[in-house]
């Protein structure tokens, strides 16, 4: 079979990634190349044939995107696979008309055919641009985890910019570790932070390997998302930042507009310091493409360790260089926060050198602010160099805006001080009730024997691009087979077979068992489900479904047999209507959600056991027993609506 000749365009992350998930073990793929862009001194080197496997005995060559339509013809492509972030829509469809027009097809993978799956609980971290503030809410749910004692693993997005081998599984607990790893500007940028307030941090190249390394030392994973990208994991649950200083941005770049489809949460960042009617455009666009996420407002409120050196200063203020870049920001706190204490803002351009210099001629928008670009020892010292010609020239301070401690990298030859975003609920539920159901799965896996990872393999056999042509079973297929073989799913099925005996025998003792066994099968299938880990994704539907099945055949039964008024049968069962509704229009707009079984709900479908059971015994009873489960139905109809209108997580059954 001629195998389908692919080239993945990325900016060394996500592109590796999805090589590794989809194409990496697929014999039907010819991966003839990566393309690079967006990080300087990341192409004319190879992805080794190490992680690439045994189908690429010489690994994957990368070249520059610039080069694309040559590409194309030379190497003979018959896709090209869009596989990096924080790009403008209409720039996407740019590159789908030149590889069209060079005579290749032009995809995007779906965003949770590269997910992983791990078997401890997730929060994900995502964002709608570049710089909309990922880093201080991820960094503020890993706090919660700790103040709750559960080890916290942050997994975060890739920057394999060095040695690739090297950098196939890098674990991060301390700075030595980042000296060792000889990392750079940017990954210091995200994993110093993290490292001071004591997760451990991980991240590389191969997010399989990566994960199940992680997990054997966490009860926890919390992914913090680079740029804009959309999660490498399943999360329980989904959080997506905007920023309302870039407002209508989050419907206007990829993949960030995904990230916000996929929120449960969407956090509107910034709006201490944004424009009122950006915030509500930001708001409008939210809940026009996704009214189910639970909206919070955050303030960034800026901390300055001494305002008192700006004050009637000349200011270099230096901004986290890939906020500004590719990000398209002009601005960041160190530049708000000079300003704000009666700072003058250098313009660091005349004075810029090397790369650096290349920088401002390729980003026009920036003026008054320096970006820490430091992907390489040679960007390094440019940094430095263009800070000294500044000073020589008169600026006076240096506002430091990036998350690092720079001067522990370069000298710095006049007084500097740190500046950073912090981060700030205003209102709204609060992040310890939001994080609640992830923090309960995880004490519960905590108990629980350890497992394997599982998600995507490493070398996965399910075609991708064809699903039409597929054949065999996949590994999903499998998980889905050994899911509805669980016990404590087992246990739920049998529950259609004691509705079905409900109907046909109408002796009441026998009846009064039937409901007995019922009600003991759902209190059962849960208990052991929680207890043995088997929450499954086919357990969370087939309970309430057997529940639902045996309460209608029961009470169905009982209209016919003039135990019950016809019309007290919608009253009985009014919560499961409304619950089989909105279930059914909530699944129907998000196949992929979790439904939330609520305590309230649980109250109720046992309290219908009973009273059908009493029922059965004293029928002149039926009227005031009908209208206490119908009022208690309503509240927990009401309790379920609110949890269909918040954030949507996997929970217990």
């Amino acid at each position: 079979m001629e195998r389908t000749r692919i080239l993945i365009l990325g900016a060394a992350g996500r592109d590796f990634h999805n090589f590794n998930v989809i194409f990496r073990g697929d014999p039907s793929y010819d991966v003839v190349a990566f393309t690079a862009q967006q990080i300087p001194h990341i192409a004319d080197r190879r992805y080794p044939a190490e992680l690439a496997g045994p189908l690429y005995p010489e690994g994957i060559p990368i070249f520059a995107e610039e080069r694309l339509e040559a590409l194309i013809h030379d190497l003979r492509v018959d896709c090209c696979i869009m596989a990096y972030s924080d790009v403008a829509h209409v720039d996407v469809m740019h590159l789908a008309s030149r590889a069209n027009a060079a005579g290749a097809d032009f995809r995007l993978l779906g965003a949770r055919r590269t997910m992983l799956r791990s078997r401890l609980p997730v929060v994900a971290v995502c964002a709608s641009r570049t710089g909309a503030g990922k880093s201080p809410v991820s960094r503020a749910v890993a706090a919660e985890f700790r103040k709750v004692e559960l080890r916290v693993a942050v997994l975060r997005h890739p920057m394999p910019y060095g040695d690739l081998r090297a950098q196939r599984v890098q674990r991060f607990a301390s700075n030595e570790d980042l000296a060792r790893h000889r990392v750079t500007i940017e990954e210091r940028e995200e994993y110093e932070s993290h490292l001071a307030m004591g997760s451990l941090v991980w991240a590389g190249v191969d997010y399989h390997a990566i994960l199940e390394e992680a997990e054997k030392e966490a009860d926890v994973i919390v992914w913090d998302g680079g740029n804009n990208d959309t999660s490498f994991l399943e999360a329980d649950l989904y959080v997506t930042v905007v920023d309302p200083h870039r407002a209508g941005h989050e419907l206007t770049y990829h993949p960030g507009e995904i990230n916000l489809r996929l929120a449960d949460v969407v956090i509107v960042n910034k709006v201490d310091t944004a424009p009122p009617s950006a915030l509500l455009q930001v708001e409008d666009n939210v809940r026009a493409v996704n009214p189910r996420a639970v909206v919070l407002e955050a303030e960034s409120p800026i901390v300055v360790d001494d305002p008192a050196l700006f004050r009637g200063r000349r200011v270099i203020a230096i901004e986290d260089g890939p906020t500004l870049t590719h990000g398209g920001m002009s601005f960041g706190a160190a530049a708000l926060a000079a300003q704000r204490h009666g700072a003058t803002l250098v313009d660091p351009r005349p004075f810029a050198v090397g790369e650096l210099k290349e920088v401002y001629e390729r980003y026009r928008h920036l003026d008054r602010v320096l970006p820490a670009i430091g992907y390489g020892d040679r960007q390094i010292r440019d940094l430095e160099a263009t800070i000294a010609a500044a000073a020589r020239a008169g600026a006076d301070a240096v506002a430091i805006g990036t998350p690092i401690d720079l001067g522990r990298l370069i000298r710095i030859p006049i007084p500097a001080t740190r500046v950073r975003y912090s981060f700030r609920l205003r209102g709204g539920t609060p992040l310890p009730e939001l994080l609640a159901p992830v923090v309960e799965r995880a004490r519960t896996a905590r108990r629980l024997t350890r497992q394997p990872a599982r998600g995507a393999p490493s070398h996965p056999k399910t075609e991708m691009m064809r699903p039409n042509e597929r054949g065999g079973a996949t590994k999903a297929d499998a998980r889905a087979r050994s899911e509805w073989r669980s016990l404590p799913n087992a246990i739920s099925l049998t529950r259609f077979p004691l509705a079905v005996a409900f109907v046909l025998v109408p002796a009441a003792p026998v009846r009064l068992a039937l409901i007995t066994a019922a009600a003991a099968s759902d209190w059962i299938d849960g208990r052991l489900a929680r207890s043995t880990g088997r929450v499954t994704r086919v357990g969370e539907l087939l309970d309430p479904v057997a529940d639902k099945t045996f309460m209608l055949a029961a009470v169905g039964a009982l209209v016919l047999e003039g135990y019950l008024a016809a019309w007290m049968l919608p009253l009985l069962l009014l919560r499961d209507l409304g619950v089989i509704v909105g279930a059914g229009v909530a699944l129907a707009r998000r196949p992929h959600l979790r439904l939330p079984a609520r305590a309230p709900g649980k109250v109720v479908t046992y309290l219908q056991f009973l009273a059908t059971g009493a029922i059965l015994l004293r029928p002149g009873s039926a009227r005031w027993i009908v209208a206490v489960v119908a009022a208690l139905g309503l509240y927990a109809l009401a309790d379920y609506a609110r949890a269909l209108m918040g954030p949507m997580r996997p929970i217990d059954r």
